[in-house]
């Protein structure tokens, strides 16, 4: 299948539109915060996201977290449920993560360095189980890069419209970066 190209000025095909993948429905920059909320993001309109998560900076290491939100208020019940692996440069060992019953879920511990997140979430705004997929890597500078695959699911029947990223385990530590967020089309 050809890739459309667009024009400034160009009418844009019904036919052309509707090959477009995925539709870019937040895009957030952050600077020296402990953690970004954004509300409104799910919708009907699509059943499954794709979060693109950097961090180019961190005042202090930390794991940072993932929690769904309604309205303006993230949801810290412990229905959070994921497991994982954890390796690195260097390093025959591979690290299982991973937990029932969390207020959160863990996206990665980061250093001071550069993180870099792709997320996937499934069927926030149905009442049903909403599920994730993370892979992220993470650098402490020049010693070591260090990845993690994560997933799992919300473990109960709870409508979301929005999503936060955080440092939850200290509210003095800051993050900067971006998080952009794009629906899937035809899903």
């Amino acid at each position: 299948m050809a890739f459309p190209t667009f024009a400034s000025g160009d009418v844009l095909n019904a036919s052309d539109m509707n090959a477009v993948g995925w539709w870019l429905v937040s895009d957030t920059t952050f600077t020296a915060t402990n953690t970004v909320n954004v509300s409104s993001c799910f919708s009907s309109s699509y059943a499954n996201y794709r979060l693109v998560f950097t961090v180019t900076a961190q005042s202090n290491p930390e794991i940072i977290g993932m929690r769904m939100r309604s309205g303006s208020t993230n949801n810290t019940a412990a229905s959070y449920d994921a497991c994982g692996i954890e390796y690195q440069t260097g390093s025959a060992a591979i690290a299982a993560l991973g937990a029932m019953a969390q207020t959160s879920w863990r996206i990665s511990f980061n250093g001071t360095g550069y993180l870099s997140s792709i997320i996937d979430i499934t069927n926030p705004q149905v009442t049903a189980y909403t599920g994730f997929i993370n892979k992220t890597t993470w650098t402490n500078g020049t010693t070591s890069i260090v990845a993690n695959e994560t997933s799992g699911f919300y473990r109960a029947t709870t409508s979301f419209d929005g999503i936060s990223l955080g440092i939850y385990g200290n509210a003095a530590y800051t993050m900067t970066g971006r998080l952009r967020i794009y629906g899937y089309r035809g899903t």
